[in-house]
């Protein structure tokens, strides 16, 4: 089976806990690119997130972002596909939620939009490691509710609500397990809401279709479980060392850890298929 296309994770998975990318990896993907094979990334964060780590490596044309609701051109930014939620699905989630205390973000196609005065403390929403990240690529709104009534904010491609602690989250998830979503988390603070038809893996599936591209000659790569549904869907799924286990069962393979090379070990082993690892 000749690999096509390579979709790859981000946090957690093409990039360390330290959120650098290591030289090994980047030097794997230049080599795929030269042998002729497509690479996406494929990640729950925005468009606007992955913009800078894009730039780093253009070897990547595809973004699948937003857990699937946006699939983007790296090279031009454009968007190929969206299916996104529209504003009565927004108020559902706020109006589920609105007795927490949390950091609620709307994922459109060229920025993230958030409370202006949360984006003021983001310590206090659990943002942990990510802070940095969501300091540089949130834009504040005095009152983001306000504006989706209004009809200035009319779709999201994913809801992203932050808490000030995971116990916060595990109760917020309980309260909204009947609603009509595709719930995921990849932090223990947080919690991502997609159309429940909407994932990883119907938007890898969507650009191997435009890209005429079969499933059978896919990879994918990933830790979490917003990466179940492309490790599922793909040829070839692989989970990272670091995975969480239910991601493990579900792969084909299991590669090394994030922090070891992980997703060079999968690129030379299964797609190069070097002997001498």
């Amino acid at each position: 089976m000749t690999v096509k296309l390579i979709a790859i994770d981000v946090d957690g998975t093409l990039l360390d806990s330290a959120k650098n990318l290591h030289p090994g990896v980047k030097s794997a993907i230049e080599e795929a690119d030269r042998r002729g094979v497509l690479l996406a990334l494929c990640t729950g964060r925005s468009p606007r997130e992955i913009r800078e780590l894009s730039a780093r490596i253009p070897e990547i044309s595809y973004g699948i972002t937003a857990n699937g609701a946006y699939v983007v051109d790296l090279g031009n930014g454009g968007v190929v596909f969206a299916d996104t939620m529209g504003a009565r699905e927004i108020r559902t989630v706020w109006k589920t939620l609105s007795g927490f205390d949390m950091m609620f973000e709307i994922f459109t196609d060229h920025q993230v939009l958030t409370d202006g005065r949360c984006l003021g403390n983001p310590d206090h929403y659990g943002v942990g490691e990510l802070k940095e990240l969501v300091v540089s690529t949130r834009t504040g709104i005095k009152d983001l509710v306000g504006a989706v009534e209004s009809g200035q904010v009319r779709e999201a491609g994913k809801i992203n609500i932050f808490f000030p602690s995971s116990r916060e989250r595990d109760r917020a998830k309980a309260l909204s397990r009947d609603l009509p979503f595709y719930i995921t988390s990849q932090e223990p603070t947080n919690l991502e809401f997609t159309k429940r038809e909407v994932n990883k893996g119907t938007g890898l599936k969507m650009l191997a279709e435009s890209l005429g591209i079969k499933r059978d000659s896919i990879m994918a790569i990933g830790d979490n479980n917003n990466d179940l549904p492309m490790i599922e869907y793909a040829g070839i799924g692989v989970a990272m060392e670091n995975g969480l286990p239910e991601v493990k069962r579900a792969a084909d393979f299991v590669t090394k850890s994030n922090e070891d090379d992980g997703v060079a070990w999968a690129i030379r082993k299964l797609v190069f298929q070097e002997k001498s690892l």
